[in-house]
């Protein structure tokens, strides 16, 4: 399966968004117990954590439109994109497929949005189901909107705890599994 552009982006942001953290928390965590080092140091740590934050949320930001843009381009319906051979299966009317037929032409095809929406007309016209992994553009999009959600939720809790969760510490560079499917 091809890794998905942006769940790999966000994972990225995040890796830079702890590298770049790391010394703000750790001298925040310092200095804790030592209030006169805190009111000194604490604006300083403060202004490096919102940076990074920034930063990161700012690219977020970015690879969350470029995918909306990248999926837009990837969605548009050309005649070009249609493979005549698995067209003239869906007809209804010539060839009634049973579900594992028609998965095995999903499968060949679901990397292809025209073809998709063949398909969809045809297992709508059967009552077939599409298989799992086939999403359309709008659920894709609607991943797309949690992933980028997810990973603001990262940066701004931490940068709003000081700290980064453990689990984002633990998972980074295996987060954001929502957007495995996400591939244009």
């Amino acid at each position: 399966m091809k890794e998905s552009i942006f769940k790999k982006q966000l994972n990225d942001i995040i890796r830079e968004y702890i590298n770049e953290t790391k010394i703000p928390f750790a001298r925040n965590k310092e200095f804790q117990g030592l209030p006169e080092l805190r009111k000194k140091y604490a604006p300083a740590i403060e202004n490096d954590v919102n940076m990074a934050s920034k930063k990161a949320i700012d690219k977020s930001e970015k690879a969350y439109n470029d995918y909306l843009s990248r999926l837009d381009d990837a969605y548009m319906i050309t005649g070009e994109r249609i493979n005549t051979a698995d067209l003239a299966l869906l007809n209804p009317d010539v060839f009634k497929m049973t579900q594992d037929e028609f998965n095995d032409v999903a499968f060949r095809n679901k990397d292809n949005p025209t073809m998709f929406v063949a398909l969809r007309s045809y297992a709508k016209e059967l009552n077939l189901m599409c298989p799992e992994n086939i999403i359309g553009k709008k659920e894709k999009a609607e991943r797309a909107k949690h992933a980028y959600h997810t990973a603001l939720n990262y940066i701004n809790r931490s940068s709003g705890d000081f700290c980064c969760n453990d689990y984002m510490l633990t998972m980074v560079g295996d987060l954001f599994n929502e957007a495995t499917l996400l591939c244009e």
